[in-house]
């Protein structure tokens, strides 16, 4: 019972992708230069002595490179993962401007910014990536070896013993900050094998399970969604969102079964991976599944299809008796029967949940007007502050039949502002602005919306960007095209996700090619992916929306400082 897109082949690992790095390993000739020492003379003149370095830098295939990673994803799943011992073994990449070496037949790990620092363990290296995949900015929350020590080394002893002090003090501090980061769920991605890795397992995990201790006794930051990628260009500033940029609970997703991709909802949402709820029909209760970001898509990422059974097609979720065709069936044990009629109350359940919207975050009311700070619009959830796609076409008027334009000319909806009027029933409003980015040279007049203020998804794609680009450093901008003007329901086209974030799950293999700085995922509007059933409108709650799609028990787990329904406020 598979739906049209085909899942991933057969893995052998679950690729645990690192996208935030510090790394400064430039590539082949980062180490070619002679190391410089300089001396003082017992008369107090500089004397410079050069040696060579002799690290051999490792080629990416190597299978001494890979057994590395192996290591290191065992290493890290022992710390994040609440079952280790099951599932695929984890595969860590290197992050971006970290690379491996050799120099008389020992390894060492090469990037670290001050350049002579060099990790000798996966061990010591997976302490450090364990900062990199949390959302805390302070090195002195790292429990590294090099992060994690005092100012000076060449202070008195009575200063040795501060500086110390001070570091236990911080280790303490990022201890109390992660004291649950090893509670969150396992993280897998997209296959990645090679001719050696089926061999590297064994070596790798025995040795790396008898150092396991080590990490153990070092707590890691708590862990942030996805860590952005590191600017080689242009460094933004440290600047968090609030709310997660890619999967937030109560959202409506596919995530991969088998060979095959199925819908569900969102229920808990931990940093490395979410809890997910089968849709159907309250009456067939399905086993809630933990998914990796890399094994869900958002719910425009695909089409849904037409129901299979004949005499479904035509009606709507709410006018199938489901408990009536579903009893027989189950009575009778024809369990084939049940799953076949439960993924044709999964499509139209899905039809009913992106029909419709409910509010959170009342943010006030007057003289007829009610404003809000959230809402979940058919499957997504949105925030105010986030960035929306919308329709090309001008409020206003006609939509025209020509062509889409390109990725990379469409203009999106930065907002700032949800209401609802009395003498518009029914009526969505948005407030923002609209913007585009641009490529160098800006056009003349053009308002460029300087990098301290953008958000940060808006932030993260044009450093991605310009970081792709082949050409000369930040050549890309966002501009306002226009400023404080309305949209309504029918213009927003859903939500505007980075490439960062969504390109490695959706455009996995153009990311790998380059130059990458024009590619962009296509994903479906709300209103065009369903082209069938009818308009639902307003709801109380998310929870009112899937009443009888999910069963009752299912409940959304929401941080109360996100999610807070209009009853509450």
């Amino acid at each position: 019972m598979a739906y049209s897109q085909n899942a991933s082949e057969l893995k052998e690992f679950e690729v645990m992708q690192i996208f935030r790095s510090d790394g400064v390993d430039s590539g082949p000739g980062y180490w070619a230069e002679p190391l410089k020492k300089t001396t003082k003379t017992s008369g107090g003149k500089d004397v410079v002595s050069t040696r060579k370095v002799g690290l051999t830098r490792l080629d990416d295939s190597d299978p001494r490179f890979n057994e590395w990673r192996l290591k290191l994803g065992l290493l890290l799943k022992q710390e994040l993962s609440p079952a280790p011992q099951e599932g695929l073994p984890w595969f860590v990449p290197f992050p971006k401007g970290y690379w491996l070496y050799e120099k008389s037949k020992h390894f060492l790990v090469s990037g670290y910014p001050i350049k002579g620092k060099l990790y000798k363990t996966p061990q010591e290296f997976g302490v450090h990536l364990l900062w990199l995949l949390s959302s805390s900015e302070d090195r002195r929350d790292c429990c590294c070896i090099f992060c994690n020590t005092p100012d000076t080394e060449a202070n008195t002893s009575s200063s040795n013993t501060s500086n110390a002090s001070n570091t236990n003090a911080n280790t303490n501090n990022a201890a109390t900050k992660a004291a649950d980061a090893s509670k969150t769920g396992p993280l897998s991605a997209a296959t990645t094998t090679g001719p050696s890795q089926g061999q590297t397992t064994a070596a790798g995990g025995q040795e790396a399970s008898t150092k396991i201790s080590t990490l153990k006794n070092r707590k890691p930051a708590r862990l942030s969604a996805t860590g952005a990628v590191s600017p080689a260009v242009y460094q933004p500033p440290a600047r968090m969102p609030t709310v997660s940029a890619l999967f937030r609970t109560g959202e409506l997703v596919w995530y991969s079964h088998e060979q095959s991709w199925r819908i569900g909802l969102i229920t808990i949402s931990e940093s490395t991976w979410h809890q997910i709820t089968p849709i159907g029909h309250a009456s067939v209760p399905m086993p809630k599944i933990n998914k990796a970001p890399t094994d869900i898509r958002p719910f425009l990422a695909f089409s849904v299809p037409q129901v299979s059974q004949e005499a479904l097609k035509g009606l709507s979720f709410d006018d199938v008796p489901w408990g009536d065709r579903v009893r027989p069936l189950q009575a009778a044990g024809n369990h084939n029967a049940v799953e076949s009629l439960m993924l044709d109350a999964s499509k139209l359940g899905a039809l009913k949940i992106n029909r419709s919207y409910s509010f959170f975050n009342r943010f006030g009311a007057n003289n007829g007007t009610t404003s809000y700070k959230g809402i979940f619009l058919g499957a997504e959830r949105i925030h105010v502050d986030d960035v929306l796609r919308i329709s090309q076409t001008p409020p206003g008027q006609p939509p025209q039949n020509v062509q889409q334009p390109e990725a990379m000319d469409m203009v999106h909806f930065l907002l700032k502002g949800i209401y609802t009027m009395e003498a518009s029933a029914g009526t969505l409003f948005f407030h923002g602005d609209v913007v585009r980015l641009v490529q160098s040279p800006v056009p003349e007049g053009s308002s460029i919306l300087t990098p301290e203020g953008l958000p940060p998804v808006l932030l993260e794609e044009a450093t991605y960007r310009n970081n792709s680009s082949t050409a000369a450093a930040w050549k890309w901008h966002w501009v306002a095209v226009e400023k404080n003007t309305w949209r309504r329901e029918p213009d927003i086209k859903g939500r505007f996700y980075s490439m960062p974030r969504l390109g490695p799950i959706l455009l996995a293999p153009q990311m790998k090619a380059g130059p990458r700085d024009k590619v962009a995922p296509a994903l479906n509007g709300r209103l065009d992916a369903v082209l069938y059933g009818p308009n639902v409108g307003e709801t109380k709650t998310r929870a009112e929306t899937v009443r009888d799609i999910i069963p009752e028990h299912a409940v959304f787990k929401f941080d109360e400082q996100e999610v807070q329904f209009e009853n509450d406020v």
